[in-house]
């Protein structure tokens, strides 16, 4: 047997002790507790109502950011923070900032939303193991993301 092989079946039996310890003396360890929080997280946000919450979550807060887009048209160049926002919305040429001139940075909006949720749908029609985790942490950053858009000026 390798050096290598033998490593890995050391490592192995080390953490079956450990397990076979912690169901013994009734207590888990940080491994333990990791593992149970990563197999219920993937088991819930894998299953379909966690993906459909994720992905509706993903939708409300797009809507949401659209929205504001377009009730804040006039005030986009001083509001936009994202650079790429910020050229997107310098291709559309004209006097001032209205509907129209930010068509293309709405549409960018769109289309981005629209790939994410494309991606999401894709991993999980192909039975790729995390797409819970991918599409978890896609709505957690739209959460925050809604958060911010909807307390970032009002802190006074």
């Amino acid at each position: 047997m390798s050096s290598i092989t033998a490593l890995g079946s050391e490592r192995f039996s080390t953490a079956r002790a450990e397990a076979r310890w912690s169901k013994v003396n009734g207590t888990k360890n940080s491994r333990t507790l990791v593992a149970s929080a990563v197999a219920v997280s993937s088991k819930v946000l894998g299953s379909v109502w966690g993906l459909l919450a994720c992905k509706c979550i993903i939708l409300v807060v797009s809507a949401f950011d659209i929205y504001l887009t377009v009730k804040y048209v006039e005030f986009l160049p001083e509001l936009e923070l994202n650079p790429v926002g910020r050229w997107l919305l310098g291709v559309d040429k004209g006097p001032r900032c209205d509907l129209q001139q930010a068509a293309a940075f709405i549409t960018a909006k769109f289309a981005g939303n629209v790939l994410v949720l494309a991606i999401i749908e894709t991993l999980a029609h192909c039975g790729f193991r995390r797409v819970g985790f991918v599409a978890g942490a896609v709505a957690l950053f739209q959460i925050l993301l809604g958060v911010f858009l909807c307390f970032a000026g009002t802190s006074e």
